[in-house]
């Protein structure tokens, strides 16, 4: 007969029941993993073919404990082995220990289980899976007649926060019925480590290994120290080799270069497959699309530079051709006064002005002193564009490259070698170009001049000198304006057309000397026409000095003949330079 009270004690056992294992998972290394008592797993079978059982788990009794005799170091590193011990005690009289099937020990299953802290709780039954638990070698044995089994293994384990369980495993009746299969007892131990990564031993070999690369530099250093101050090495000579234009473009091309490159391995290998890193893709995208833009574009021109140097050592007249229409097609572009203009219904236009001037330079090349200056304005535009060239390396490939870089170490879980790499070549190219911006303003300085010494070797200036802008900027007469003089085909309009662009071209310091000449007489000359010779006079005494020598190698005679007849009727032979070296001519 069932009574209220039976019904209630029923309700408090099953309550009780429910409530058990919810405290038995609280108990020892499960709640705290240093926890000194152990767990015990109980599974016990209903039959032979109940291959499942009914587990149930609680604090061990004091009849059985798992303890460790030599516990893991609290310091463990990655990659090395790591050797513990660790004991079951039964009490013998309480635990009538029994073989399992097939097996032919009284502990069928002893190891060591290494659990990821951060995947859950780690219990006997937690595979070794990667990522998840890691399992010593499964050992077996048997108690002594004290009831007390000792093992040793061996851990090794990757860098992670670990919850380790010494895990043993014995068999007794089954305390209901005898007849059943027998009861597995699974008894855990538990204690928490932090595994490191590695840190090397710096070998002996590593030391002497340094000791003779050390050595062996400082022989060299004192050797070439002692050999420049006997005069048997040109030191100076070899600074000037290793920081050569050619070297230090080669360099330039190759690291800016490589500077890309090494980042756009990293953007496919790193950042487009780590998920913490997948947010900044878009970013890596579009600089990928800058530093690319910029480093092609830093290589070509640096390209073009060692093709200059090549043909300046190797090839010295293509090279003064070259450098001649360069420096020429480079002025014409800046005087913004140089418009498509009509001399007397003849075209002399930019390309007309350009390749008369780049004559004018190759002529004048041929004395030393010209090349010189001509030479130095080359090298000072290359390195003025060199440090323009600086400026958009730093702010389309080094800054956002190093930004991107730093962001990734700070988000990815580990570091590789290509972000070492991109590191490296995006400081080092960004500490280079910052440190070459710092002289931006002398190198200009420098451009300026030596354009200034050009004009000057080479008679480039104003018609007149005396002009609001002595060193060539002048005043120019808009053609579109009423200064303008007409174009009717008249002696005179012809003339004051002629008077209107040599002045337009000159002023600007952008026609040499002979090349208004040329301009004037190919106005005023012709097979139906005179020598307007008050045109001719005006430019004459306006002018400077003109080399007759060198209009004569230029096979220029009318401007010559011309030139000469001004001069005498202006008493001005003295402004000009004679055919010969006689100074009385």
């Amino acid at each position: 007969t069932t009574t209220p009270d039976t019904m209630k004690a029923v309700g408090f056992l099953l309550l009780l029941a429910a409530v058990l294992p919810d405290v038995a998972r609280a108990q020892c290394y499960l709640e705290n993993a240093n926890a000194g008592c152990s767990v015990c797993w109980r599974t016990v079978y209903a039959s032979a073919t109940d291959k499942t059982g009914v587990t149930t788990m609680a604090e061990c009794p004091m009849t059985i404990t798992v303890n460790w005799d030599t516990k893991p170091p609290v310091e463990m590193y990655q990659g090395t082995s790591y050797p513990v011990q660790y004991a079951l005690k039964i009490a013998p009289e309480s635990h009538k220990v029994t073989l399992a099937a097939k097996k032919t020990t009284t502990i069928s299953h002893a190891n060591i289980h290494s659990c990821i802290a951060s995947r859950g709780a780690c219990t006997p039954f937690v595979a070794n899976s990667p990522g998840l638990a890691t399992h010593t070698a499964e050992l077996t044995g048997n108690f002594d007649a004290n009831g007390l089994a000792t093992f040793t293994s061996d851990m090794l384990l990757t860098p992670e926060v670990y919850t380790i369980i010494a895990h043993v495993r014995f068999y007794e009746p089954n305390s209901n019925d005898p007849s059943m299969p027998p009861t597995k007892i699974d008894a855990c131990a538990g204690i928490s480590r932090t595994v490191a990564p590695e840190i090397s031993d710096v070998s002996q070999d590593s030391y002497v290994m340094t000791g003779v690369v050390g050595a062996v530099l400082l022989i060299m250093i004192g050797a070439v120290t002692y050999a420049s101050r006997k005069g048997i090495l040109d030191f100076e000579k070899i600074l000037e080799i290793i920081y050569s234009e050619t070297v230090t473009c080669m360099i330039e091309i190759i690291v800016g270069l490589g500077d890309v490159t090494a980042f756009t391995i990293s953007v496919v290998s790193l950042v487009a497959v780590d998920n913490a890193l997948i947010q900044v893709l878009p970013a890596c995208y579009l600089f990928l699309t800058f530093a690319w833009g910029g480093s092609l574009y830093n290589a070509y021109h640096d390209s073009i530079q060692l093709y200059t140097v090549y043909f300046q050592h190797f090839k010295h007249t293509t090279f003064v051709d070259g450098m001649s229409y360069r420096i020429s097609s480079s002025m014409v572009r800046k005087a913004k006064k140089a418009k498509k203009e009509s001399l007397a219904g003849k075209p002399y236009d930019a390309p007309d002005i350009r390749n008369h001037l780049a004559q004018h330079v190759r002529l004048l090349t041929n004395e030393r002193a010209n090349y010189d200056v001509l030479l130095e304005l080359e090298h000072a535009s290359r390195e003025l564009r060199r440090k323009r060239g600086d400026i958009i390396t730093i702010l389309t490939e080094s800054l956002p490259i190093t930004a991107i870089q730093c962001y990734i170490l700070a988000l990815s879980g580990t570091t590789q070698i290509i972000t070492i790499l991109v590191m490296f070549f995006s400081s080092t190219v960004f500490g280079a170009k910052l440190a070459s911006l710092g002289t931006y303003k002398e190198t200009r300085q420098r451009k300026m001049a030596a354009e200034e010494n050009f004009k000057k070797a080479f008679h480039i200036f104003p018609l007149n000198p005396g002009d609001d802008d002595a060193k060539g900027g002048g005043k120019v007469v808009d053609s579109n304006n009423d200064e303008s003089p007409s174009t009717d085909g008249t002696d005179g309009a012809k003339m004051a057309r002629g008077k209107f662009l040599v002045r337009q071209y000159t002023e600007g310091g952008l026609l040499p000397a002979s090349g208004a000449l040329v301009v004037a007489v190919n106005i005023v000359e012709g097979p139906e026409e005179k020598d307007p010779e008050e045109f001719i006079d005006d430019i004459v005494r306006d002018y400077q000095t003109f080399d007759l020598t060198k209009l004569e190698a230029m096979e220029l005679p009318n401007t010559v003949s011309t030139l000469e007849g001004a001069a005498s009727r202006l008493g001005t032979m003295d402004r000009i330079k004679p055919k010969t070296g006689d100074d009385n001519v």
